[in-house]
């Protein structure tokens, strides 16, 4: 008796041999029932490798995977022309014919009638010529509508990967031209859940496209940064300094009682020490490294200032400051006191003919300035300081004639840094030399700190930023931007370059105002009805925004705009200054201490935010009736002289300023003109601002 799998063996012989001896159009009508995972012993088919290497996942409508996938496979090894659309795929019908007694019922008439009509239809249907490239992209469209696929909110887009777009986001923006929402007009109604709280605000988007078609956030223009063709996304925006070798716990680790050696970083005593026992040298050294150092820093500044006793005391300053304020102390440590009068007493100690004006003691006493900018003892104090720093360039023949031009530009960046968070005027020394600060083209493939107070490329748009940035916080970045240039391009008439056309020009006060409105009208992420909105840098960028574009619109300081501006939420705090408060809880949640938002490449913004605050808090100064005519506005010190700043108000001008202050040390020795520019357009928005100012040339020089 023949076994089971015999009689298998057997039956499928004898269907081969049916199948042959039947007519060559019945041959394609049978194929039609084989389905194609298990093909017929005699169907020609890919082999088993060839199969293997077909992809094993596929995007419906990604083509560059079309040529890898397989043919439909014939009965007779003839593979059909083009693939299968999907009308073709409905119009694949089974035909079943079945008869009693005999074989030759099957030649019956009616049912070769039958199957020789069923096989013309489906071979009409299989040579239909291929469609166009224009009819594959109106048949993907179709598909997607059908799927509910269709891009209606492409900021989730950019939650995914960060600011990096997908292949299947982009495919579908390329796909559908015609179904572009621009995101200035879609993102609000898209996103809120409160339709009627939406309706009650103003309609601002028509005004804005007459001040800049840059304001007009189209997903294709946002597509076309997100692929950024033009700067390397890989190369970071600043090297940093190598301590691959240092680690947290290295210098934490205690000498052994009886050891001949000293502590791990420094195991033969080489390194210059403090006198004090209450300091920590080993980890006020790994900290002051890792905070500001860069590669480009530890080639240039720390060549020969890191073997002096009095500038690496001073670095060790700067660091315990930083560190003092980010504990969240009120007032300096003992360590910090120790270290900023120990550093005195060594640059006094230089106060010889041959060694007063050395680069080692200009750079020593450029340090303990940072220091004191951040601890914002007096005006006093940082006059003091920046009196005897201008003594020792003049001793030197001026900025020019210093060793190296990165000293210039730091001694540059920190003056105008700290006549930023005074709103007073920078030294005529220092505006003379930027007068004649020569801007050279950037490398359009190198990142550059972008903020709204600076932006290389003549079209306006922003690059850098764009690629790891949402959607929503370069809505506001732009808008900032336009209205910084709008305010000085109507101030400085005389200037030569302008991006804005005449008639934006002559009356600025209106598209001003209008900017205004709408930054005010965008929506805080501590609001519920917002949910995607919850973004701590956006958040940060939206309050820096609503102060700095208050004060323009106003025409005041923006110490005194801090005061009058709203957050958009419910009003518990008591506090005038509250705005700021909320603007370092903002920037703490988006870890701006910890890497200064290298990671998406958007430190310049965060330099811009600080300086912002920075300003915000001159208020908290104290200040010497003495002095009063240091300051090149009268009436602005006339309001701060009066002002007793409490404890907390002090601390938060520290945290703003040392976060700045960092900024400037990470990007200054690899982004000297960028950071320069920046500080100079920014003095020169403070200068049109407040009441007395605008008394600096700063040339025609684009800012």
């Amino acid at each position: 008796m023949p076994s089971r799998a015999q009689s298998y063996t057997r039956s499928q012989r004898t269907r081969t041999r049916r199948a042959s001896n039947t007519s060559a159009p019945q041959k394609v009508s049978l194929q039609q029932h084989i389905p194609f995972t298990l093909p017929s012993p005699t169907s020609s088919v890919l082999p088993v490798r060839q199969s293997l290497k077909t992809p094993l996942t596929r995007h419906p409508h990604d083509t560059q995977f079309e040529n890898l996938v397989p043919k439909q496979a014939t009965l007779g090894g003839k593979p059909s022309n083009g693939s299968i659309t999907k009308s073709r795929v409905q119009n694949v019908s089974l035909k079943f014919v079945t008869a009693t007694g005999t074989l030759e019922t099957f030649k019956d008439k009616q049912s070769l009638n039958e199957i020789r009509r069923h096989v013309m239809v489906d071979y009409l249907n299989k040579h239909q010529p291929e469609p166009n490239t224009l009819q594959r992209r109106r048949d993907s469209v179709q598909a997607l509508e059908l799927q509910g696929n269709v891009v209606e909110n492409p900021v989730q887009q950019f939650d995914t990967l960060r600011g990096a777009i997908s292949n299947e986001y982009a495919l579908k923006l390329f796909k559908q031209p015609s179904k572009r929402k621009s995101l200035a007009s879609s993102s609000e109604e898209d996103l809120s859940e409160d339709q009627q709280e939406h309706n009650k605000r103003p309609d601002l988007t028509g005004s804005l496209e007459d001040v800049n078609k840059i304001a007009q956030f189209d997903t294709a223009l946002l597509t076309k940064f997100a692929k950024c063709d033009i700067v390397d996304i890989k190369q970071p925006l600043v090297i940093p300094a190598d301590i691959s070798s240092w680690t947290a716990e290295t210098y934490q680790r205690r000498t052994l009682e009886g050891s001949s050696t000293g502590p791990p970083l420094d195991p033969f005593g080489t390194m210059v020490k403090s006198r004090h026992r209450e300091v920590n040298n080993e980890a006020l050294k790994y900290n002051c490294k890792f905070l500001y150092g860069s590669k480009a820093m530890v080639s240039t500044w720390t060549r020969d200032l890191g073997h002096t006793p009095h500038g690496y005391i001073a670095t060790l300053y700067l660091s315990s400051t930083h560190i003092d304020v980010m504990r969240g102390l009120h007032h300096e440590s003992i360590p910090t006191r120790l270290l900023r009068d120990e550093s005195i007493q060594l640059i006094r100690g230089r106060v010889h003919p041959s060694t007063f004006a050395h680069d080692t003691t200009i750079q020593a006493a450029l340090t303990v300035l940072c220091g004191e900018i951040i601890q914002g003892s007096s005006r006093e104090a940082i006059q003091w300081h920046e009196d005897a720093i201008l003594q020792m360039v003049s001793h030197r023949g001026g900025l020019m004639k210093l060793g190296f031009r990165e000293l210039t530009a730091i001694i540059a960046m920190v003056f105008m840094q700290s006549a930023i968070f005074r709103e007073s005027q920078a030294p005529e020394t220092i505006s003379t030399c930027m007068a004649r600060l020569q801007v050279t083209t950037a490398d359009p493939t190198k990142p550059v700190p972008e903020s709204p107070l600076y932006c290389p490329r003549s079209d306006g748009h922003f690059t850098t930023i764009a690629v790891r940035c949402h959607p929503h916080t370069l809505a506001i970045l732009y808008e900032t931007r336009i209205l910084t240039d709008l305010v000085v391009d109507a101030s400085h008439p005389f200037r030569s370059i302008s991006i804005f056309p005449g008639a934006i020009l002559s009356e600025p006060e209106m598209h001003m105002q209008r900017l205004h409105a709408r930054l005010q009208n965008r929506p805080s992420a501590h609001d519920n009805r917002h949910a995607t909105y919850k973004d701590w840098t956006y958040e940060a960028c939206r309050l820096a925004a609503l102060v700095y574009s208050t004060a323009i619109a106003k025409r005041t300081s923006i110490s005194a705009a801090v005061t009058m501006t709203s957050i958009n939420r419910a009003q518990t705090e008591t506090s005038p200054y509250a705005v700021l408060e909320q603007l370092k809880a903002a920037l703490e949640k988006s870890h701006a201490a910890d890497e200064c938002w290298m990671d998406t490449k958007m430190t310049g913004v965060l330099f811009w935010i600080t300086l912002v605050a920075g300003a915000a808090c001159s208020r908290f100064l104290t200040r010497s009736p003495s002095l009063s005519t240091y300051s090149g506005f009268g009436e602005a010190d006339s309001v701060r002289g009066e002002y007793a700043p409490q404890d907390s108000e002090r601390y938060l001008r520290k945290w703003f300023t040392a976060i700045s202050v960092r900024c400037t040390i990470l990007m200054g020795f690899e982004h000297g003109i960028p950071v320069l520019l920046s500080l100079r357009k920014m003095l020169a928005v403070l200068e049109l601002l407040t009441p007395g100012g605008g008394k600096n040339d700063w040339g025609e020089v684009h800012f």
